[in-house]
């Protein structure tokens, strides 16, 4: 480096070369530049030379300290961007460093190894065995499959920490497959991501905000490791056991070397040989989950299967003496590896029966942006409030069955039109059938109700084009239909307005398999439209107030909530849809009914606020977001239909 001034210089390991290159594309006006943390270190570059000829230093934070005390100690008036040093175990979970004594433990990778091979070794495992070992059983022992969103998610909220909101960037890199060749050896895509993030922070204007087309990969030259085929069948990229090391002076002409699965198992454990098993040290080797996939390998066979304990080495919170009977109530958390995180700026839309809208009311409480597309802001606020705006992102009351959020939707887009437009009160008033109660003084005719529905129905098609991340919160199986149409009413004719008619309505209890197809149909639409809408399901805890079936009360809500949790599972199994476990969080028999009040029906403020902290915890990447503003009132404020039922018989 010269004295000369630089605009900008990038100061970290490997990563910060291929920063500065694609910051170098983007500003080809400007003098950018990349100092490596080992010339630094080593001497071959001055760090005060560097910092105090440039205008701004992007610093990773392996290297903050160093550039703090350089700018303290010159007084330099350069300006310091923070970055996070990249290790990023998404697509490769089993990647590893180990130490012998002072030295890195080596494979035909260099410094790189697989986990499972070096816990084979130092269990005395034979090659065989170890490669035996690379299956989707033990990747989902070890938590490989579901590693991604952790990795995600990790990286968002430290990212956060340092200023850089990465959410939109980091889940746009899925778009190109893996992103990285090893945890700390990202391809340009995210070189890319940081460059446009100092860009914008610097109020620069790029010729490219796309700098990853243009230039070439430095670091494809060196290792790759690969993403392993079962893990990316559970993650939608391309894997296979194909392992290459370092180019290094490669000669043109000369073919690539690569390694399959065998060769580099039998190649680690013959570079290994010269190495006292004991004296091999890095904290994953400690996970029981892994040494235990090698206990007594020599005596492992077809025939002693019998004996093995596939529970053993089993993380914490598989074991109920552990997580639940062990720890006090109010601690219970049963939420594991998150993948959506939620920002203060994302757009978050939720529907569903009553208890989603305690959802609605800890995200606004919290300082997110809750999305509200139907907000009456033309309104007084008490008068907003009455007439049920900002209850839920529209207008549309509450939404008890998957059916009824498959025919809004389809209605919506003008796939549906409803037999029923209309139900008149004892008081003469009209309201809407499918809304009964978000007017409280109702429609002078019909062909108001139905005006107003239209507003109401393009309002719900603006909401799922814009929302980001959508939360449904399943409510009922049981339902009253129009036996005309089909069409799905959240209470019975009669009970809100209307008139019971046995010709032109019925009972309908929708199985597992009809919710299953409503909430597929619903999907559809909505990715249809929104192809980048994230989804979230609960399933609302608070019982029947009442069954139509000729069975005890209870019975029907152990059925109708069983039939919906198993929707749930299935979804989140199936299709790109997380389950949030409010329904076991207040439900479960841990907290032995505490939160669940007099009625036992509605439920507490404790509880209420035990879910959403939890929530709050685990999808929103502030740390501020973990505690709530304000006490959460329990049901004052709730609006729900379903309450009705209570005092019907």
């Amino acid at each position: 480096m010269t004295s000369e001034q630089n605009d900008l210089v990038v100061i970290g390991n490997c990563q910060s070369r291929l920063i500065a290159d694609c910051l170098a594309a983007m500003h080809p006006g400007l003098r950018i530049a990349a100092g490596f943390s080992r010339d630094i270190r080593e001497g071959a570059v001055d760090i005060d030379t560097l910092v105090g000829s440039s205008r701004v230093v992007a610093v990773q934070t392996a290297m903050r300290r160093k550039v703090a005390e350089t700018v303290q100690k010159l007084g330099a008036s350069c300006e310091v961007l923070e970055l996070p040093t990249l290790f990023f175990t998404g697509y490769h979970p089993d990647f590893i460093y180990a130490q012998h004594g002072a030295d890195f433990v080596k494979s035909p990778l260099g410094n790189c190894n697989s986990a499972i091979v070096l816990a084979g070794m130092k269990a005395g495992a034979s090659a065989g065995d170890i490669v035996a070992m690379f299956n989707a059983d033990t990747f989902r022992t070890l938590g490989y499959l579901d590693n991604l969103g952790v990795a995600e998610s990790m990286l968002i909220a430290e990212s956060e920490e340092l200023g850089w909101d990465l959410e939109e960037e980091v889940l746009a890199w899925r778009k190109f497959g893996c992103s990285f060749h090893t945890p700390n050896h990202p391809k340009t895509i995210v070189a890319a991501t940081f460059a446009r993030l100092i860009t914008d922070r610097l109020s620069w204007t790029p010729r490219t905000r796309h700098p990853e087309f243009l230039i070439p990969d430095t670091l494809a030259s060196n290792v790759v490791w690969p993403v392993y085929p079962e893990i990316g069948d559970a993650i939608g990229v391309p894997g296979e056991y194909v392992f290459k090391p370092s180019a290094g002076g490669r000669q043109a002409g000369r073919p690539l070397e690569t390694l399959d699965l065998e060769a580099f198992v039998a190649l680690s454990l013959e570079g290994y040989a010269s190495l006292d098993p004991a004296g091999i040290v890095a904290a994953r080797l400690d996970d029981e989950r892994l040494s235990g996939l090698f206990s007594a390998p020599a005596k492992r066979s077809a025939s002693s299967s019998r004996a093995r304990q596939p529970y053993k080495g089993l993380p914490n919170n598989r074991f109920w003496n552990r997580v639940v009977a062990g720890v006090p109530p109010r601690d219970l958390d049963p939420v594991e590896k998150p993948r959506t995180k939620l920002r203060r700026q994302t757009k978050i839309a939720t529907a569903g029966s009553c208890f989603a809208q305690h959802i609605a009311k800890a995200l606004q409480e919290s300082g997110f942006t809750y999305f509200v597309a139907e907000d009456g802001a033309h309104l007084p606020r008490d008068e907003r409030i009455e007439r049920q705006y900002g209850v839920f992102s529209a207008r549309y009351a509450n939404i008890y069955t998957a059916e009824q959020l498959r025919q809004l939707l389809e209605e919506a887009e003008g796939r549906r039109k409803p037999v029923e437009t209309a139900w008149l009160r004892p008081d003469g008033r009209w309201v809407d059938p499918f809304r009964p109660q978000v007017e409280p003084d109702g429609y002078d005719s019909p062909e108001a109700v139905a005006a107003e529905r239209a507003t109401h129905l393009g309002h719900v098609r603006r909401l799922i084009r814009e929302l980001e991340v959508f939360v449904f919160t399943l409510g009922l199986t049981e339902a009253w239909v129009d036996k005309r149409d089909g069409s799905v009413f959240p209470v019975a004719p009669g009970v809100a307005a209307g008139e019971m008619d046995d010709e032109k309505y019925g009972f309908r209890n929708f199985t597992f398999e009809e919710n299953v197809e409503s909430l597929s149909a619903a999907l559809d639409i909505l990715h249809s439209v929104n192809p980048q809408a994230r989804v979230m399901f609960t399933v609302s805890p608070v019982p029947l107030a009442a069954t139509y079936e000729p069975r005890h009360v209870l019975v029907s809500t152990t059925a109708s909530k069983s039939i919906l949790r198993a929707v749930a599972d299935h979804f989140e199994r199936t299709r790109n849809v997380e389950y949030f476990p409010s329904y076991e969080i207040i439900t479960g028999s841990y907290n032995r009914g505490a939160y669940f009040a007099d009625d036992l029906r509605s439920v507490t403020p404790d509880g209420v606020k035990h879910v959403m902290s939890v929530f709050l915890k685990h999808h929103t990447s502030s740390r501020a977001a973990t505690s709530m503003s304000r006490e959460l009132e329990q049901a004052k404020g709730v609006i729900c239909e379903e309450e009705l039922l209570s005092s019907a018989g």
